[in-house]
């Protein structure tokens, strides 16, 4: 009976050394596989990198620009902004107006001071000094003089 376990483990013994071994080729066969593809895929992405700085693409650019291009949109002109602050025009700001036509109706403010939420124009001389307050959209929401 000795015998015969003695028989029975050393097949076992064998049995999952075979195994163990197999496993152990298996992943060195693996491991060199994927490290040769690595190689390849490198040369390949170095062969397509030297391509790339090789080609003119100005033959390709020149067929897609046509030689007219068609403005459909009518030219906007701003009109001049005069210099300095005109005062006269304060009474004429109103509630929601835009910055630009702010500019336009009494200047160029002598500071702006950006919040997050808001943003000041502040219209400031020797003799007068005014603010204007807007929102992120940049509409009036307060006049003050």
């Amino acid at each position: 009976m000795k015998k015969f376990l003695a028989g029975i483990s050393k097949s076992i013994l064998y049995f999952f050394g075979g195994i163990f071994f197999t496993l152990f080729l298996f992943s060195v066969l693996v491991v060199v596989y994927l490290y040769n593809e690595n190689i390849r895929l490198k040369n390949e992405i170095k062969g397509i990198n030297n391509n790339s700085f090789n080609m003119e693409p100005k033959d390709k650019i020149e067929k897609l620009i046509p030689e007219t291009i068609i403005d459909d949109e009518p030219e906007v002109r701003l009109q001049p902004v005069p210099k300095g602050i005109i005062w006269q025009n304060w009474n004429n700001v109103k509630m929601n107006m835009t910055a630009d036509e702010v500019v336009n109706l009494l200047g160029n403010p002598s500071q702006v001071i950006s919040m997050i939420d808001e943003t000041k124009y502040i219209y400031k001389d020797e003799r007068n000094e005014g603010t204007i307050n807007f929102n992120r959209i940049m509409r009036v929401i307060s006049i003050n003089r």
